[in-house]
């Protein structure tokens, strides 16, 4: 395990402690940071990835570990829109969780108590059949550095699946339009980007669009939630919002 004064010089304290800061987020302290640091290291070293990984994943998931520290979250069960190299799973899995359920373009073999969905989320009848497949309460609705990658409006994904699941919380990250190496497209708010209906997409697609921190408050509000705390850092927008009840 990586001890404390490791885990000190690998965090970037700068680009999270004087951003813009939103609700619960301003009240993180360090001793909070380095735990959640330490949990979410935790995780990649269980999967095995080198520690150069902590440095780039890091920039976009402390936040959400800093809130599952601050709150002593503890066998949550997600469901991570774009799961990737299943960071968010594991953890979960770590923490007590009987299951993970994620969504990714592609599927690899995983452990036994993941339950990972191949299917483009755009695709609505696929993700509907895919989200009845899910059996257990979803707690937390994660969708990390996706959203930048959509040629299409997410929100009809979106709302299927808060309708579907009604999770407890949804975190999302995104880069800002002033993201290095720029998009292929002017900023425009999501609602403006075309439906999918059917066309081709691309699964190779980099940085389709940037995203602002207020449609980030714009997605929530559609979906029925409150951004409770947000962070603007590393050319990143992040939000976590709670379900209004």
């Amino acid at each position: 395990m990586t001890d404390i004064n490791t885990l000190e010089n690998l965090l970037i304290y700068n680009n999270y402690f004087f951003p813009y800061k939103y609700g619960w987020m301003n009240n993180i302290t360090n001793k909070e940071w380095l735990l959640a640091g330490q949990r979410l290291l935790n995780v990649i070293e269980n999967i095995g990835y080198p520690l150069s990984s902590f440095h780039e994943v890091n920039k976009w998931l402390m936040p959400l570990f800093s809130f599952y520290i601050m709150n002593n979250i503890t066998e949550h069960i997600v469901l991570d829109m774009g799961c990737g190299s299943s960071i968010i799973l594991r953890d979960s899995i770590l923490q007590g969780a009987t299951i993970a359920y994620g969504i990714d373009l592609q599927t690899s073999v995983m452990p036994s108590n993941f339950k990972i969905f191949g299917c483009n989320i755009l695709d609505i009848n696929k993700l509907r059949y895919n989200l009845s497949l899910v059996e257990n309460p979803i707690d937390f609705l994660v969708c990390t550095e996706v959203l930048e990658h959509l040629e299409f409006n997410p929100l009809p994904s979106f709302l299927l699946t808060v309708e579907m699941l009604h999770p407890k919380y949804i975190y999302v990250t995104a880069p800002t339009c002033y993201y290095p190496g720029g998009f292929q497209i002017d900023w425009m708010h999501y609602k403006k980007l075309p439906c999918w209906r059917g066309e081709k997409t691309y699964s190779g697609l980099g940085h389709y669009k940037g995203w602002a921190y207020d449609e980030l408050e714009d997605l929530m509000t559609d979906l029925g939630y409150k951004i409770t705390g947000g962070i603007w850092a590393n050319w990143r927008v992040m939000a976590l919002g709670e379900k209004i009840v």
